[in-house]
C-alpha cells in the first residue's frame, strides 16, 4: 500500500518568514557562531569558512571551492580583493570577493599556519605562505589524513 503524502501543508497559506533562513542581525549571534565553529580539531578552518560567508558575502559552495592562489599572493600576503571564479557562481560569472576585516584577516592567516604546522598541502619552495597554490583552500580531514571536500553532482 502507498503512503498517503501529508496535505496539509500544501493547502494552508504560508507564514511571512517561515521556512526561510536565519538572519544574523546582532554583533552577539556572530560572536555564538564563530565561538561554537572554533571548537575543537579543524576549529579554525570553520572560523575562517564562517569569515569568509559573512565578511566576504560568499555563498558555501563559492568558499568550497576558492583555491589558495586566490586568495593567497605568491610571497604569502593574503590579497584585500580577489576573484571569485564564474563556474563556481549562482550566475556563472566572476565577481569580486573582500577580505578587509581585521578578524577576517587573522582567522584565514591561523588557517593557514595551522595547514603549514600539518603538512596539509604544503608547497615545495614556500611560496603562497607555505601552501600549495593550486590545493583548495579549505581542506577535509579524515583520522590524520587531509583530503579535498567531495562534492556530489
Amino acid at each position: 500500500m502507498p503512503k498517503l503524502r501529508p496535505t496539509r501543508r500544501l493547502l494552508a497559506k504560508p507564514e511571512h518568514g517561515r521556512g526561510k533562513a536565519q538572519v544574523v542581525d546582532r554583533p552577539g549571534q556572530l560572536t555564538h557562531i564563530l565561538w561554537a565553529a572554533s571548537r575543537g580539531d579543524l576549529g579554525r578552518r570553520n572560523v575562517a569558512v564562517i569569515w569568509m560567508l559573512f565578511g566576504s558575502g560568499m555563498r558555501v559552495n563559492e568558499v568550497a571551492h576558492l583555491k589558495v592562489s586566490d586568495v593567497f599572493y605568491r610571497d604569502g600576503t593574503l590579497k584585500e580583493v580577489f576573484m571569485v571564479r564564474g563556474p563556481t557562481t549562482k550566475t556563472d560569472q566572476h565577481r569580486p570577493g573582500f577580505i578587509l576585516a581585521r578578524q577576517h584577516r587573522e582567522a584565514l592567516i591561523a588557517w593557514r599556519d595551522q595547514r603549514v604546522a600539518e603538512g596539509a598541502f604544503t608547497s615545495q619552495d614556500g611560496s603562497y605562505g607555505g601552501l600549495d597554490p593550486d590545493s583548495d583552500l579549505i581542506l577535509g580531514r579524515r583520522g590524520k589524513a587531509w583530503r579535498k571536500l567531495a562534492f556530489n553532482d
